[in-house]
């Protein structure tokens, strides 16, 4: 999962950086978390079965959240898909980590700058 994260946070980062959700911090904070329950729902759907093509329609109905929603489903599905309800639940809780990482670090640059 840490090859993932780290993929994920190179594919991300600049999606991110160019959201309009910087400003107040408690905005992009609730911002990173929306990303993250996006992340664990496209897991979530990605562990039960559910085709990449159905989730891309998903990601493309995401109004203003359509190009991130879409990385999120191409990173997603190029996780393996588990067999057990156990590891089902962590790989969607670590992929929505690795999101809400990616999300703060890069948030945290951008205001650096």
């Amino acid at each position: 999962m840490i090859k993932s994260a780290v993929a994920l946070a190179g594919a991300l980062a600049l999606t991110f950086l160019t959201q309009p959700v910087l400003g107040q911090s408690k905005e992009a904070m609730e911002s990173c978390g929306g990303y993250a329950d996006t992340a664990k729902m496209f897991m979530e759907r990605r562990q039960s079965g559910e085709s990449m093509r159905v989730m891309m329609e998903v990601a493309d109905g995401l109004d203003g959240f359509e190009e991130v929603a879409k990385a999120l489903v191409i990173k997603a599905y190029e996780e393996p898909r588990y067999h057990t309800e156990e590891r089902k639940e962590r790989a969607a809780v670590d992929f929505s980590n690795d999101v809400y990482l990616s999300c703060i670090t890069a948030l945290k640059a951008k205001e650096s700058q």
